[in-house]
């Protein structure tokens, strides 16, 4: 049977008449393009809409007198107010052409989104103009019907029987002609219809206890009880009454639907008196618990969902009741598929248990990695279980994977040989092509129009094989005795109101675009090519390492080699890798298209449904060993997701080659398969979590000529110079340390380290008790100082010293500040060129993340330590990241009379009574660190003495969130190699000091790529022998050579995601005030 179709004809010549080329230029009339070659068509388009609305608005009541008078439209006010209009659609216009998501770039590839078809664009503009609201054909006569029509079409391609009577309006049958058939209908997102599909579920799971309950209690019922029987999932039948609830609970699902029916064949109880009968007993109306206790259920009925699943399951389950407790989350295997066999294991569990089960949900297209369940397994495992007396519903969640099912091709008979894709388009992989044309067996289906149907948002869709589940979204009783179309769209489902116009725009991108089965049409081909993309940017990914020296990408999806029984050796891998390169990626596809074994291994690769989740590596060095440690790997992949993502005001697009989205591994849910995965990394095992990446390929046109060539070439040019950040991260080198100094005596004080958690030079909680050497006049200064911070100075790069240098030499010079520095610079700080003599080491402890403690300590501890005059100053003990360090000098000790008195030589732990450390964190304000504050104290010591006491905080205080926890800040070396050049150093640190208090340059964009093109825009170009590092460079220049160091301690922002994303959302607000509104109505 053909897609059912609103028009009578297609244009000519059919599309599976034309050739691959001309396939492809057909393709080209279905978007606007990614450089609006097609603007004209949009115009002429929608200037016919236009015409046509207003021609349509003389017809109606032509007698009735224009509304809107020439006088009016004359009229200053009125032509003041069209202006307005105008500048403001002008201020949109520019700023959504400069700041909105590319979406239809080919270089596009995070999310499910794309270059919407253009008859769906125009569909919706049209069907706009008349504001049609779905909610009722009163409302919507014409647009209730298309909704309908455009249902039956995505039914028709994911193998659901169609409505016989399709167009015929309904009317009453004999009740043995009713067969089932599917129905569909539009929603606004996947979200909502997974959300109807759990109510359909749960509904239908309680409906025979409800009917039960009601043959019990009310009367008018007795006559059916003794009399009425049905048909259990084991096949047999059993008068209803003497079911038990397990039985009952477990009937199949056309079983349950067919009652209201068999009640009115046997019995002549229409629906609106079973309807009224059963309403005080409804689940919807006393809800679970009630039938629950009524039929002794005490273990609740579950749902079962792949741990991929999507965030609206929880929700769904949430919101009906059901409770995300009983959602459980089934594991999956190494292909992100759900595991078949742990699935068997949860579901014979209920069985033996007799805990019902809702629903199994089979997804279709993972939203981050493409995976497609084993729908056929479930199907038959279903049936198995049914014999034994277990019955639930399957959905498939197809919201991404939907529409490839019109890709499904029954496979080859015996001795027919497979069918040949030209170079184009490609058809599913085995598995995939399985698992969709196993879809005609399940109950319900997510299926998103505007994700791989290429519509606009909100166009979501559910569909179901047997229509009747429809009324159990609905308080309307269920039609008995009729069949055919019903068009009556908006009182079935969750939502109320709802834009005709969606409806319009599926209908007409299904029209134009060709929506068939069977691998036919202009869908499967659109997806085919798509696909295409993606398997083409899948040969890129795994083969980076074979062209970079120093990047590795590992994707989910293995290559073919590597999933064979006892996987593959390096040297095997390597082979496959490059013949990928040779024989598919550096082939034009015509001559791709004439090599079958080229194809048949093009076949193989990629994921089920076109989606690459992968993770970033690195060598050390050029071609050397691989970086193993999964923090640095993380942090990788967080870099490359802020260099090729846009989410900020001033992110601007042409700064990124592609647009890829972020994702994340969970290691207590992907459990074996994360494990593998890592290995395949080469990092080592562990329970971290993992940050990995993902491309969506939704457009087809990439594979012509070399743009994906040269757009992943762009690729490996910015992950490379993430590369260098990695580096300041995981090397030790030699740099300027920085500290707070506490209690300053005349010739002695505390230094309290400036710790980082990430980066390896200031890995380290060090506290040291030293001397130096001041003059009376240096001394004055420094106690004027507010909060003093000493830093290590140099007069040369070679005299730059790490922290067991310092410590092993036992003596160095700093500089002393009042606050943190901006650059290292005499004339920034108080006192210049200090020596201190270090006396004693208070603390050292590495900070490194292999040595911090799992959990939070329960209690806050703090170290106590007493300077040279016996004045007592703290510093919080660091045990887990993020955390804050939080010191404090000369604060008041004062201990319970009866506690033994502190030894000042000694250091000491202290802990706080009244604030619990693993409540407080993640800090992100530390209320009861301020100055005069009075803290209950606990003293530990070595000798596991306890003392009672109390400290009472001075204005010496030092409080840090930011720098601590900051993912990759390092000082910024500028340095000019020719001493003759005449550059100045200095002259640039200060631009760069500028753009980061400016928030042109922050910490998360990768600062000497964002401070070059900086210094091009204000005019200051950074010479030939200028070169910028962040951290020292590798290569030390020579002592003739000129510096300056812009400090780690520039730029304070905050670490914490949410936070960033608030503040990226306010520079919105700051970008549009009032002065600004009016300045852009000045300029247009």
């Amino acid at each position: 049977m053909p897609t059912p179709s609103l028009f009578p004809t297609g244009p000519e010549p059919p599309f599976d008449q034309l050739s691959p080329e001309a396939k492809f230029n057909r393709m080209g009339s279905w978007f606007l393009g990614n450089r609006g070659e097609n603007a004209s068509i949009f115009q002429n388009s929608m200037a016919s809409i236009i015409k046509n609305v207003q021609a349509g608005r003389k017809v109606i009541w032509p007698q009735d007198a224009q509304t809107v008078t020439a006088e009016m439209i004359n009229s200053p006010e009125f032509q003041s107010s069209v202006t307005y209009l105008q500048q403001c659609l002008e201020v949109l216009a520019g700023e959504m052409s400069l700041s909105s998501v590319p979406f239809y770039s080919p270089r596009y590839a995070g999310h499910m989104s794309t270059d919407i078809s253009l008859p769906a664009v125009l569909g919706y503009a049209l069907a706009q103009q008349f504001n049609q609201n779905n909610v009722t054909p009163e409302a919507s006569p014409f647009t209730s019907y298309i909704e309908y029509l455009a249902g039956q079409q995505l039914c028709h391609i994911l193998g659901f029987k169609l409505d016989p009577k399709l167009g015929k309006p309904a009317k009453a049958t004999s009740s043995d002609q009713n067969e089932p058939f599917g129905w569909g209908h539009i929603t606004a997102d996947g979200s909502i219809a997974n959300l109807e599909s759990i109510w359909i579920a749960r509904n239908l799971k309680y409906y025979p206890l409800s009917l039960r309950l009601a043959m019990h209690d009310n009367p008018v019922l007795d006559f059916v009880a003794s009399t009425f029987r049905v048909k259990l999932c084991t096949g047999s039948e059993k008068l209803f009454c003497a079911c038990s609830p397990w039985e009952l609970l477990n009937l199949e699902p056309s079983t349950v639907v067919e009652i209201p029916e068999q009640l009115f064949k046997r019995y002549s109880i229409s629906s609106d008196a079973l309807s009224n009968i059963l309403r005080p007993f409804s689940i919807q109306t006393i809800g679970m618990d009630k039938l629950n206790a009524a039929f002794g259920i005490t273990r609740p009925a579950q749902y079962m969902v792949s741990l991929a699943n999507h965030y609206s399951w929880p929700k769904g389950c949430a919101i009906t009741g059901i409770g995300s407790k009983n959602l459980i989350e089934i594991g999956v295997n190494e292909d992100i598929r759900m595991d078949i066999e742990e699935l068997k294991k949860q579901l014979n569990t209920c069985l033996e248990t007799q805990q019902a089960v809702f629903c199994v949900v089979a997804v279709c297209g993972t939203t981050e990695h493409g995976a497609v369940d084993p729908v056929r397994d479930l199907v038959d495992l279903r049936t198995t279980l049914a014999a034994k007396g277990m019955s639930f519903m399957i959905h498939g969640d197809a919201a991404w994977g939907g529409y490839f099912a019109c890709k499904y091709k029954e496979p080859p008979r015996a001795g027919e040989a497979p069918r040949k894709y030209y170079a184009f388009s490609i058809g599913l992989n085995p598995w995939t092509n399985t698992q969709l044309g196993s879809l005609r067996e399940v109950d319900t289906i997510t299926i998103d129009p505007h994700k791989s149907g290429y519509s606009p948002y909100p166009a979501g869709a559910l569909c179901m094989r047997d229509s009747r589940f429809r009324f159990l979204t609905t308080w309307t009783s269920a039609y008995i005795n009729t069949t055919g179309a019903d068009y009556n769209m908006g009182i079935y489902g969750v939502e109320g109101s709802k834009p005709g116009a969606a409806a319009v725009a599926v209908l007409l991108s299904h029209e134009i675009v060709g929506l068939e089965n069977r691998d036919q049409g202009g869908y499967a081909n659109l997806l085919g090519t798509a696909m295409l993309t993606g398997i083409k940017m899948y040969g890129h990914w795994v083969t980076v390492d074979l062209l970079s020296k120093r990047l590795l990408v590992t994707p989910v999806n293995r290559l073919p080699v590597e999933r064979q029984d006892g996987g593959a050796t390096d040297a095997q891998i390597r082979a496959q890798k490059q013949r990928i390169l040779d024989d598919i990626l550096r082939r034009p596809n015509e001559e791709l298209e004439a090599d079958d074994d080229a194809m048949r291994l093009l076949g193989e690769l990629g994921s089920d449904t076109m989606i690459n989740a992968f993770a970033c590596n690195f060598r050390v060095k050029d071609d050397g060993e691989v970086n193993d440690d999964i923090d640095s790997a993380n942090f990788l992949n967080s870099r490359l997701y802020d260099r090729l993502s846009v989410r900020r005001e001033r992110d601007f697009v042409n700064d990124r080659p592609l647009i890829i989205n972020r994702t994340e591994f969970k290691a207590s849910a992907y459990g074996g398969a994360l494990d593998a995965f890592k290995q395949r990394m080469k990092v080592k095992p562990g329970k971290e979590d993992l940050v990995a990446l993902s491309n969506v390929s939704m457009s087809p046109f990439p594979t012509a000529g070399d743009f994906l060539i040269g757009m992943m070439e762009e690729f490996r040019v910015v992950a490379e110079q993430e590369i260098t950040n990695c580096l300041v991260r995981i090397e030790e080198r030699q740099s300027i340390h920085g500290f707070v100094l506490q209690g300053l005596h005349t010739d002695s004080a505390h230094l309290v380290y400036l710790p980082m958690f990430h980066i390896k030079n200031q890995q380290r909680q060090l506290i040291l008790h030293v001397s130096m050497q001041l003059e009376d006049s240096q001394l004055e200064k420094l106690k004027s100082a507010s909060a003093p911070t000493a830093h290590t100075s140099s007069n040369t790069l070679q005299g730059l010293m790490t922290l067991d240098d310092i410590l092993t030499q036992g003596s160095f010079c700093a500089d002393i500040y009042d606050g943190l520095p901006d650059t290292y610079t005499s004339n920034e700080s108080v006192v210049s060129n200090v020596k201190f003599k270090i006396k004693a080491v208070r603390v050292n402890e590495t900070l490194s993340r292999d040595k911090l403690s799992a959990n939070y300590p329960k209690a806050t501890p703090f170290y106590l330590y007493a300077g040279d005059d016996g004045v007592y100053n703290l510093d919080h003990v660091l045990t887990k990241a993020p955390n804050v360090q939080l010191s404090a000098a000369g604060i008041d000790v004062r201990l319970d009379s009866a506690t033994p008195a502190l030894d000042p030589s000694k250091l000491y732990k202290v802990t706080l009574d009244d604030y619990m450390e693993q409540l407080m964190q993640p800090f992100s304000d530390a209320g009861f660190f301020v100055r005069d504050q009075e803290l209950n104290v606990t003293v530990h010591d070595d000798a596991k003495v306890v003392r009672k006491g109390t400290v009472k905080l001075s204005n010496r205080l030092s409080i840090d969130y930011g720098f601590l926890n900051q993912e990759i800040a390092a000082d910024v070396y500028i340095v000019a190699s020719d001493p003759a050049s005449g550059s100045d150093p200095q002259d640039h640190a200060d631009d760069l000091v500028t753009a980061f208090h400016n928030g042109n340059i922050e910490w998360t964009d990768n600062v000497v790529v964002a401070f070059g093109k900086y210094a091009k825009e204000i005019g200051n170009p950074l010479p030939d022998d200028v070169t910028v590092t962040l951290g020292v460079p590798e290569s030390l220049p020579g002592d003739d050579a000129r510096f300056a160091i812009v400090s780690r301690f520039v730029c304070k922002q905050s670490s914490d995601p949410a936070m960033r994303s608030l503040v990226w959302g306010q520079e919105w607000a700051k970008k549009f005030t009032e002065k600004t509104r009016l300045e852009y109505a000045g300029s247009t």
